[in-house]
């Protein structure tokens, strides 16, 4: 999940549909440039494969031995599903409206889903395995009145 600074967030089929500003040579990576809609350039890193990433590869190695594409329980994907969108647009909509770190106004998660939340929202431009998938639409579906119900 890309989000921009006027706080809209897209899914990388998303920033595709975006108009393309230009490219950047950034050895062994290119920059995709594309303009929000708000009018700010939002970048993504290209590799030779055609995979984008929003972590330059040099950065990669300074994890070590880990792959931030893969976890215990399978690959991480982008979203494929419409409840997949619903689930993406959801909890980056409920870490927006958690600024504050309370839910003393009504708004964002609860306290118990806060940090779940949290995790969720800094992995979501690197996808999720399909049982995080289905554990992040299990979170939020009791949330349908801030971010909508999830589509059948």
């Amino acid at each position: 999940m890309l989000t921009c600074s006027c706080g809209r967030s897209y899914s990388l089929a998303q920033f595709k549909r975006l108009k393309l500003v230009g490219h950047q040579n950034d050895p062994p990576v290119v920059l995709e440039m594309r303009n929000c809609v708000c009018g700010s350039t939002r970048t993504l890193y290209v590799d030779d494969q055609g995979s984008y990433s929003d972590t330059h590869p040099e950065e990669f190695e300074l994890l070590g031995d880990l792959d931030p594409w893969v976890d215990s329980d399978g690959p991480r994907r982008e979203a494929k599903t419409d409840q997949e969108e619903w689930a993406l647009e959801g909890v980056m909509t409920l870490y927006m409206l958690d600024q504050d770190g309370s839910h003393d106004d009504g708004a964002g998660p609860s306290r118990w889903d806060r940090d779940r939340v949290r995790y969720f929202a800094a992995w979501a431009a690197r996808g999720f395995s399909d049982k995080q998938w289905k554990q992040l639409i299990v979170i939020l579906e009791k949330y349908h009145r801030q971010i909508g119900k999830c589509p059948k």
